[in-house]
């Protein structure tokens, strides 16, 4: 995408370019969904959508962001926070989900407020 840009520009490509060459587009989509979900411009579903990106694909690039902070938690800690994040992920499409599904999740997030 960007290296035919500054194979062009050669010596003359900025440092913003160099770096957003070596920046995969993937991960280059998944902060734009993270970013328009924060500040509510679109739904998770609809960022996903908008920027080609899958939930299994955006869930990866999370949890490779968060790696370090839950390798260093026991075990069952580990498990918590990996469903903390993922009910978050999922959390804008939780007006989608039946009434059972809603209380199952409820259930969960007060379990999971119990252990942090």
């Amino acid at each position: 995408m960007y290296s035919d840009k500054i194979k062009k520009i050669g010596e003359h490509s900025s440092v913003a370019e160099e770096l957003l060459y070596k920046i995969p587009d993937l991960e280059i989509r998944c902060r734009a969904v993270q970013k328009s979900v924060n500040k509510r411009y679109y739904s998770f579903s609809e960022a996903l959508k908008n920027y080609k990106v899958n939930e299994m694909e955006y869930f990866l690039y999370s949890y490779s962001k968060n790696i370090k902070e839950i390798e260093r938690k026991k075990k069952s800690r580990q498990i918590l926070t990996l469903i903390a994040d993922i009910l978050s992920i999922y959390s804008s499409s939780i007006n989608n989900f039946t009434p059972t599904d809603k209380r199952r999740i409820k259930s969960i997030e007060k379990i999971l407020s119990e252990e942090g």
